[in-house]
This record gives structure tokens, C-alpha cells and sequence, in this order.
């Protein structure tokens, strides 16, 4: 598997790497839209998202520094000392809320135990004017400590912004900007191993709860093609605007994970019109079901992948030895595709070459001329102009003669 992940990153050409690589596609998809004006929610009783907040669940007033700034610990260990709530099913649809009391700008950071990845909603990232509300819906599916909450919150901010200095876990200090009007920023404290809500000025209140709600709506979604496309011009016609198509052989794709949205999964359109042999007897559902075991090229969609347990006990072990054989048949596909390509670029490189020598012939064909048989020709256009002249002077002077008689 190292060296499968080596020859993935390592295959390169002329600088661009050629196997590691992926085409992301947006896709509109039902799903859950931010509606900033329904009003703030608390949290149920019971569940307190910051240990910072009274266990009552009232707003708290962070404390200002000499300096005018504010500077709190986030700390989620009220949530992972309650032992009635399951990690992280509990945390869903639950979170917690920053309002500036200068400007009354709200932020909220809502907690998705459905989800890995995590989006933004509110003004643009550059706009530091506005007072719109912004809501991170933040992933929390993997989370199992406060340590995870932590980094799942920072790196919710830090990846749909892309404004920081790096994500976490972190051996160094990283920061990122989670609203630019007055400056609100998460800063993690290596040394210390904390995470810091900073605030450059005036107040900063924190609400166990969240501001708006989640509506149904139409979201973009982005998914992973597992290839890329070159396109190869040249001015041979036949071969103008060439499309090569290069599969990606990482292990982050032949055991993708659910936090990667992969476009591997089959459309209609894949499964073959006329069903092979041994199909006959089956439903529409066991044909397909039976096809995706026996052909279909891609990975499952989910793949827990864990190298340390994963032949621990017979069951991993099986399990594991299945995930290998559907990655060896995305491996042998891809290594048909290059193949197919390689031959496509042989047979380009065959008609560019053809080309070429044609052309050096006619070229040869202009440039090398028979210069004797030229001179031939030369000579015989001479003699043939100094016979026309002469005929022609012998012409005139027998004219001449007639006249003279005349006279």
C-alpha cells in the first residue's frame, strides 16, 4: 500500500503529476439552507455547549483584557462530562453563538452529526462591513473527545474560509479569521495546547444556542472525479485537441472515506443494456447489486480504513481482504486506461512522424532538382529562340527583295 501511495505521488512528466490527481465538479443537491431570520434558539436543557456558559444556559459576557481585547479558552469538556448524552449522535442540531456587542453581528456554529465536512453561510468572506449573520454548520460526525470538537470547530472556520495559518491538530500556533468586521479570530496555543476565541475590541458575548434555522433547499455539493484531463493540441489535423484521461491511483481513492465526496458511484447508464449470462433469474435490484460485485471498477463509497485493527480479528480481516480485491480491480482498470491511452499516444506520435517525413519529402522534392536535365531544357529553349530569330530575319529580307524588284 506504501508503495501503491508512492508511485501515485512520485509519476510525473515534464513537472505535472499525472496519477495523483482529481477533477472536482459542483452538483446542486437537495439539502438544508441557512435562514438567518427565524430568531435565536437556546439549547435544550441540560446541554451546554461551553463550559465558560453558567449551567443554566444564560448569555456570558467575556471578560475584557487590559488592552481592551477580549480572550477566552474554548473549552467543550461540560459536553463530553455529561454522560447522558452519546457522542456525537447528542451534538447534532445543537451548537453555540458569538455576538458582538458593538455592531450586534451573530455568529453560530451548528454542530452536523450527519456530516464530516462542513460549510459556511453569511456575507463574504472579504466583506469586513458587514453586520449580516454568519453560520458555520460544522461536521461532527467523527468527533469523539473535546480535543475533536475543538479541532472540527477550528478547521470548520479555517477550511471555508481560507483565511489562517494552518489547521488542526498543530504542533505550531495557527490562527483564522471567523468574522473580519471587528476582528473575531480563533488562536490555538501549541504550547498550551488550547484553543482561544479572540476578539481585537469592544464586547464579545457568548449564547448557548443558535441564531436561525436550517430550511429545505437546493446546496452545492462538491465531488471528486477520480481523474484528470490533459489536452494535447498539435497541428496535425488528425490529431488537434487530443483529450488524455488520467485515472488517480492514491489510497485516499482506492479507500476513500466518508470525507471525501468521490464521484464513483453508478448512474443508470453504467449498468450494462443486456445483462451477461448467470443474470436471468434475478430481480432489477440482484442484477445490479450482483453486476457492482462482479464489475463495476470504483471502490464503495465508504471505507473505513484503519491500518493499526484492521486484521486484528477474522471478521476485520475478511473485510479488510475485500476492500484489497475491489482495490485491485480499480487498479487493473486504471492500469487498462493508461494502457489504452498509452497506445493512443503512440498512434498520435506515429501520425505526427508520418507528417513529418512527408513534408521533409516534398520539401526534398522542391530543393534537390536535376539540374542536367534543367541545363537540357535550358540549352533546347536557347536553340529553339535562335531558330525563331533567324527564321524570322530570313522572312523580312525576302520581303525586302520582292519590294526592290517592284521598284
Amino acid at each position: 500500500m506504501d508503495q501503491i501511495e508512492l508511485l501515485a505521488q512520485d509519476t510525473t512528466y515534464n513537472g505535472i503529476q499525472l496519477l495523483n490527481q482529481r477533477t472536482t465538479t459542483i452538483r446542486m443537491e437537495d439539502g438544508l439552507v441557512f435562514e438567518p431570520t427565524s430568531g435565536y434558539v437556546k439549547n435544550p436543557d441540560g446541554f451546554v455547549a461551553l463550559s465558560q456558559i453558567p449551567s443554566s444556559g444564560a448569555d456570558y459576557s467575556v471578560p475584557k483584557e487590559s488592552n481592551g481585547s477580549n480572550d477566552i479558552v474554548i473549552d467543550f469538556d461540560s459536553i463530553f462530562n455529561n454522560a447522558s448524552l452519546n457522542i456525537p449522535a447528542d451534538l447534532h442540531g445543537k451548537g453555540f453563538s458569538l455576538q458582538c456587542q458593538a455592531c450586534s453581528q451573530f455568529v453560530t456554529f451548528y454542530f452536523d452529526a450527519n456530516s464530516y465536512s462542513s460549510t459556511r453561510f453569511g456575507p463574504e468572506v472579504s466583506d469586513s462591513s458587514s453586520r449580516q449573520p454568519i453560520c458555520y454548520k460544522i461536521g461532527v460526525a467523527g468527533v469523539q473527545t473535546a480535543k475533536d470538537l475543538e479541532a472540527a470547530v477550528f478547521n470548520a472556520v479555517y477550511d471555508t474560509t481560507g483565511v489562517g495559518t494552518g489547521r488542526l491538530p498543530s504542533n505550531s500556533d495557527v490562527s483564522t479569521q471567523i468574522a473580519l468586521i471587528h476582528s473575531v479570530q480563533f488562536k490555538y496555543d501549541a504550547s498550551a495546547g488550547q484553543l482561544h476565541l479572540y476578539k481585537q475590541s469592544s464586547g464579545l458575548t457568548l449564547k448557548n444556542g443558535l441564531m436561525g434555522d436550517f430550511i429545505p433547499g437546493k446546496i452545492p455539493v462538491p465531488y471528486n472525479d477520480p481523474k484528470q484531463y490533459l489536452h494535447i493540441q498539435s497541428w496535425d489535423r488528425g490529431s488537434q485537441n487530443t483529450m488524455i484521461e488520467l485515472p488517480n491511483t492514491t489510497l485516499s481513492m482506492i479507500f476513500p472515506d466518508a470525507k471525501e465526496h468521490w464521484n464513483i458511484q453508478p448512474e443508470l447508464k453504467d449498468y450494462p443494456k443486456e445483462w451477461p449470462a448467470g443474470y436471468e433469474n434475478l430481480t432489477i435490484a440482484e442484477k445490479q447489486r450482483k453486476w457492482l460485485e462482479d464489475t463495476w471498477q470504483y471502490p464503495a463509497d465508504i471505507v473505513t480504513m484503519d491500518l493499526n485493527n484492521c486484521v486484528t480479528t477474522r471478521e476485520r480481516a475478511n473485510k479488510f481482504l475485500e476492500h484489497v480485491n475491489q482495490g485491485i480491480k480499480y487498479l487493473l482498470a486504471a492500469n487498462t486506461t493508461l494502457g489504452a491511452q498509452s497506445a493512443r499516444m503512440e498512434f498520435m506520435s506515429a501520425n505526427l512522424t508520418t507528417a513529418t517525413e512527408q513534408t521533409q519529402a516534398s520539401e526534398s522534392t522542391i530543393r534537390d532538382a536535376n539540374m542536367a536535365k534543367e541545363m537540357t531544357e535550358y540549352t533546347k529553349s536557347n536553340v529553339l529562340m535562335q531558330a525563331a530569330q533567324s527564321m524570322l530575319a530570313q522572312a523580312n529580307q525576302s520581303g525586302s527583295n520582292v519590294l526592290s524588284l517592284l521598284q
